[in-house]
Protein backbone atom coordinates (compact mmCIF):
# COMPACT_ATOMS: atom_id res chain seq x y z
CA UNK A 1 0.00 0.00 0.00
CA UNK A 2 0.78 3.76 -0.34
CA UNK A 3 3.51 5.21 -2.33
CA UNK A 4 6.28 1.98 -2.17
CA UNK A 5 3.60 0.23 -4.06
CA UNK A 6 3.49 2.72 -6.80
CA UNK A 7 7.28 2.49 -7.14
CA UNK A 8 6.99 -1.02 -6.93
CA UNK A 9 4.91 -1.25 -9.93
CA UNK A 10 6.83 1.91 -11.46
CA UNK A 11 9.90 0.32 -11.30
CA UNK A 12 9.54 -3.40 -11.28
CA UNK A 13 6.08 -3.90 -13.69
CA UNK A 14 3.88 -5.12 -10.53
CA UNK A 15 4.53 -6.57 -7.32
CA UNK A 16 4.36 -9.82 -8.37
CA UNK A 17 6.85 -9.21 -10.20
CA UNK A 18 9.06 -7.59 -7.55
CA UNK A 19 8.18 -10.46 -5.01
CA UNK A 20 9.19 -13.04 -7.81
CA UNK A 21 12.36 -11.54 -8.38
CA UNK A 22 13.28 -10.68 -4.47
CA UNK A 23 12.19 -14.26 -3.50
CA UNK A 24 14.43 -15.71 -6.39
CA UNK A 25 17.44 -13.48 -4.70
CA UNK A 26 16.74 -14.61 -1.53
CA UNK A 27 16.78 -18.48 -2.68
CA UNK A 28 20.27 -17.85 -3.90
CA UNK A 29 22.30 -15.33 -1.56
CA UNK A 30 24.56 -16.77 1.21
CA UNK A 31 23.65 -13.39 3.11
CA UNK A 32 21.29 -10.66 2.75
CA UNK A 33 18.70 -9.59 -0.19
CA UNK A 34 18.06 -5.71 -0.07
CA UNK A 35 15.09 -3.32 -1.60
CA UNK A 36 16.96 -0.40 -1.63
CA UNK A 37 16.13 3.29 -3.44
CA UNK A 38 18.82 4.16 -5.37
CA UNK A 39 19.61 7.58 -5.12
CA UNK A 40 21.12 8.30 -8.64
CA UNK A 41 18.54 6.84 -11.33
CA UNK A 42 15.29 7.49 -8.42
CA UNK A 43 14.37 3.72 -8.66
CA UNK A 44 14.12 0.64 -6.64
CA UNK A 45 16.28 -2.15 -7.01
CA UNK A 46 16.76 -5.61 -5.30
CA UNK A 47 20.22 -5.83 -4.52
CA UNK A 48 21.71 -9.27 -3.35
CA UNK A 49 24.51 -9.36 -1.14
CA UNK A 50 26.99 -11.78 -0.20
CA UNK A 51 28.89 -11.17 2.57
CA UNK A 52 29.45 -8.05 4.99
CA UNK A 53 32.45 -6.45 3.36
CA UNK A 54 31.85 -6.63 -0.19
CA UNK A 55 29.41 -5.45 -2.51
CA UNK A 56 28.42 -2.59 -0.82
CA UNK A 57 26.00 -0.65 -2.06
CA UNK A 58 26.51 3.19 -2.21
CA UNK A 59 24.21 5.94 -2.78
CA UNK A 60 21.14 3.76 -2.15
CA UNK A 61 18.70 3.73 0.71
CA UNK A 62 17.44 0.43 2.29
CA UNK A 63 13.92 -0.40 2.90
CA UNK A 64 13.71 -3.95 3.42
CA UNK A 65 16.23 -6.42 4.02
CA UNK A 66 16.18 -10.26 3.94
CA UNK A 67 18.90 -12.21 6.29
CA UNK A 68 19.16 -15.32 4.47
CA UNK A 69 22.70 -16.48 6.06
CA UNK A 70 21.52 -19.83 7.45
CA UNK A 71 21.59 -18.80 11.50
CA UNK A 72 18.65 -16.21 10.69
CA UNK A 73 16.35 -19.15 9.61
CA UNK A 74 17.74 -23.22 10.49
CA UNK A 75 16.31 -23.04 13.90
CA UNK A 76 12.63 -22.28 12.76
CA UNK A 77 12.52 -23.69 9.72
CA UNK A 78 15.86 -26.03 9.42
CA UNK A 79 16.99 -26.36 5.96
CA UNK A 80 13.20 -25.00 4.58
CA UNK A 81 14.34 -21.54 3.06
CA UNK A 82 11.14 -21.18 0.70
CA UNK A 83 8.86 -21.81 4.08
CA UNK A 84 11.23 -18.96 5.54
CA UNK A 85 10.23 -16.81 2.68
CA UNK A 86 6.96 -16.83 3.21
CA UNK A 87 7.06 -16.16 6.74
CA UNK A 88 9.42 -13.46 5.96
CA UNK A 89 6.53 -11.87 3.19
CA UNK A 90 3.68 -12.60 5.98
CA UNK A 91 5.28 -10.09 8.18
CA UNK A 92 6.01 -7.17 6.26
CA UNK A 93 5.04 -4.04 7.57
CA UNK A 94 4.60 -2.13 4.59
CA UNK A 95 3.66 0.89 6.76
CA UNK A 96 7.20 0.72 8.40
CA UNK A 97 8.66 0.92 5.20
CA UNK A 98 6.67 3.77 3.45
CA UNK A 99 7.52 5.67 6.61
CA UNK A 100 11.67 4.78 5.84
CA UNK A 101 10.74 6.06 2.49
CA UNK A 102 8.69 9.30 3.47
CA UNK A 103 7.97 11.58 0.68
CA UNK A 104 11.06 11.68 -0.56
CA UNK A 105 13.98 9.84 0.11
CA UNK A 106 16.78 11.64 2.13
CA UNK A 107 19.73 10.99 -0.65
CA UNK A 108 22.80 12.49 0.20
CA UNK A 109 24.73 14.49 -2.06
CA UNK A 110 27.16 12.57 -4.33
CA UNK A 111 30.66 12.33 -3.51
CA UNK A 112 33.39 14.16 -5.08
CA UNK A 113 36.02 12.14 -6.95
CA UNK A 114 39.29 11.99 -5.25
CA UNK A 115 40.95 13.61 -8.10
CA UNK A 116 38.98 16.97 -8.61
CA UNK A 117 39.45 19.64 -6.12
Amino acid sequence: TGRIRNLINRDFGSFNDWKTDFTAAGKSARGWVVLAYDCDDKTLHNYLQDAHNLGVIWRAIPLLVLDVYEHAYFIDFGIDRAKYLDAFFANIDWEEINRRLGTTPACPPPTTPLDEP
